[in-house]
């Protein structure tokens, strides 16, 4: 099962073939957050600068220990993040953070597709925009729901699938 050259993480084959979720017609990556990177990004120069300034002051000392940590946790979150992604099967879809399979949902499971378009707003003028997109499934008498925001890639275009083909299952 793969896609071009990717091929799909073992606990998501096991989960593919458990829900007999057919064959992958889509991946959806994760975006990287730009205003994390540039958050890390000044951290690290922010504590190449104190210890330029005198490297035995202990906010230099702080500054040298916690800033490595951070950048290392943020380095392997986002990695494992991008690594993942929503997967869309022919019979259902599956959402993947890192190695780890979140939640999988057939169509005919899928109740309800909602939508909706945030736009942030300075004096007026529009200066951000959120698409999300909330899937609710029935199994086995229970809701759940899985939230797909703007964190994904063309989140638009895929919700619409989602909701056709979950929409197609129930006139069969």
């Amino acid at each position: 099962m793969t896609i071009g050259q990717t091929s799909l993480p073992p606990q998501l084959r096991a989960a593919v073939r458990r829900h007999d979720l057919g064959r992958l017609e889509q991946r959806v990556r994760h975006r990287s957050s730009t205003l994390s990177t540039v958050g890390v990004i000044m951290l690290v120069l922010a504590a190449a600068e104190f210890a330029q300034a005198d490297i035995t002051a202990p906010i230099s000392i702080a500054a040298l220990v916690v800033v490595p940590v951070v950048a290392a946790y943020w380095l392997f979150s986002t990695r494992s993040k991008l690594r993942g992604g929503l997967f869309v099967f022919q019979n259902g879809i599956a959402d993947v953070y890192g190695k780890y399979v979140q939640t999988v949902f057939t169509y005919k499971e899928i109740s309800h597709v909602g939508e909706l378009t945030t736009i942030y707003l300075l004096n007026l003028i529009p200066i951000g925009r959120e698409h999300e997109c909330t899937v609710t499934a029935t199994r086995a008498g229970q809701s759940i729901q899985l939230t797909l925001t703007s964190a994904y890639q063309d989140m638009k275009s895929v919700a619409a699938l989602i909701r056709l083909r979950s929409n197609e299952s129930k006139v069969d």
